[in-house]
């Protein structure tokens, strides 16, 4: 009986920690990590976007990024949380109106479509992503409809070296995978950072 007990209770924990409020958590408090280097991040995108535009956190998660932004393009400017999960949506606005931001705009997407608005993006931010994406030449070219003519795009994705895995599964790309895909798309490489010690950081803009 006991052990019936202890399987239920573990049965019970294990559940609470996978379930999305858990996960919107633990993203967070990765994507605020000093080995994250947040800040530095911000920095490269306020040099590249002015306060009045449109930024997509595609894949946002947690929301981390999304509220951060959110608080640079103000008054004017809007920030699009995307992601496959309506539970971290929920998640981002619950605490983007506990902080009174009111300049977030949420979008449910699908495993092949983001579903923005065509032309729409300044710049697109895709952390800890690209890996997931299963056609991802495919998925960039229709990600091009989302952007304007000068619009950005910036991955970031973990070192197979450094990836985290879950089972046989690395959650990492070699960046010159990222990069070979990128052109077939229709990309050029804008700029490449090397101020992450686990990821990879390219901007790209649309040929």
């Amino acid at each position: 009986m006991k052990f019936i007990t202890i399987l239920f209770v573990l049965s019970f924990i294990i559940t609470g920690l996978l379930c999305k409020p858990f996960l919107a958590e633990r993203f967070n408090q990765i994507a605020q990590s000093k080995e994250s280097k947040p800040d530095e991040i911000l920095q490269v995108i306020k040099s590249k976007i002015k306060p009045n535009q449109i930024i997509v956190d595609l894949g946002a998660g947690g929301g981390y990024f999304t509220l951060r932004f959110a608080k640079e393009v103000v008054p004017s400017g809007l920030v699009y949380a995307v992601d496959i999960n309506q539970e971290y949506l929920n998640y981002i606005k619950e605490h983007a109106e506990k902080e009174q931001i009111k300049n977030i705009r949420y979008i449910l997407a699908n495993e092949d479509d983001s579903n923005l608005p065509d032309s729409i993006a300044d710049l697109i931010f895709i952390r800890n992503v690209f890996h997931h994406i299963e056609n991802p030449e495919k998925y960039f070219i229709k990600l091009k409809t989302k952007l304007k003519p000068s619009g950005l795009v910036i991955i970031i994705d973990y070192l197979p070296e450094h990836a985290p895995s879950i089972g046989i599964k690395k959650h990492g790309t070699e960046p010159q995978i990222i990069f070979n895909i990128m052109k077939k798309a229709g990309y050029h490489l804008v700029d490449e950072y090397k101020i992450l010690p686990k990821q990879s950081f390219f901007i790209f803009q649309i040929e």
